[in-house]
């Protein structure tokens, strides 16, 4: 009798039991607030909250010789009962970087292209977070005058590793630490072939993920 049937089956079997595990494992998570007004959440906790979130904080970004610190604001919103939610702006302001006169840095994200969210709990209240996808870019003139230099850098999806994280309670923080880009099409030849983004966001409300 041919034994690569079963084999085969064997195989399939475990595929199936490590996708089922994996997709345990990444299951979203609930988000809750003190200003929430849905189904109840953990004591002390408050409700499930859906709607609109805003964050400020300073950004940090890094490629190669380049290293930039700017004021950044985020706007987006979630779903507290599925933990997924999206970013519909992110704004940069008052970039500096040293050997730079001036720095213009923006995102990719806006009300027709936002980003996907997805909240997933890691020790409540707090949690980590991916976006889908993730882009900027920055054009930066010399010191001293000299030609423009414009910076691309992406991500299909950040935060996977976990460089994302909510800081959850009544103050929460949003925390990207030294988040990995690329460069893409349109960047000078000057451009790092890789870039980091890190920043710190103070959330506008209370957040405690479960």
């Amino acid at each position: 009798m041919n034994k690569y049937p079963r084999r085969i089956v064997l195989v399939t079997a475990a595929v199936v039991a490590l996708l089922a595990t994996a997709a345990v494992g990444s299951a979203s998570a609930k988000v809750c607030s003190l200003s929430g007004t849905g189904e109840g959440c953990g004591a002390g906790h408050g409700q499930v909250f859906s709607g609109a979130l805003e964050g400020t904080g300073n950004v940090t970004f890094s490629s190669g010789f380049i290293t930039l610190t700017c004021a950044s604001q985020f706007k987006g919103s979630v779903n507290g009962s599925t933990g997924v939610g999206s970013i519909s702006s992110l704004t940069y302001a008052n970039c500096t970087g040293a050997g730079f006169e001036k720095c213009i840095t923006t995102s990719t994200a806006s009300e027709n292209t936002s980003w996907t969210t997805n909240v997933a709990v890691s020790s409540s209240p707090s949690g980590t977070m991916t976006v889908a996808p993730f882009g900027l870019w920055m054009t930066c003139t010399p010191n001293g005058g000299g030609a423009e230099m414009t910076c691309r850098y992406g991500s299909a999806r950040v935060g996977g590793r976990g460089e994302i994280a909510i800081q959850g309670g009544s103050s929460p923080h949003l925390v990207a630490t030294k988040v990995p880009l690329t460069k893409e099409p349109g960047s000078s030849g000057f451009c790092s072939s890789v870039a980091t983004w890190s920043v710190n966001y103070l959330i506008n409300r209370s957040l405690f993920i479960e």
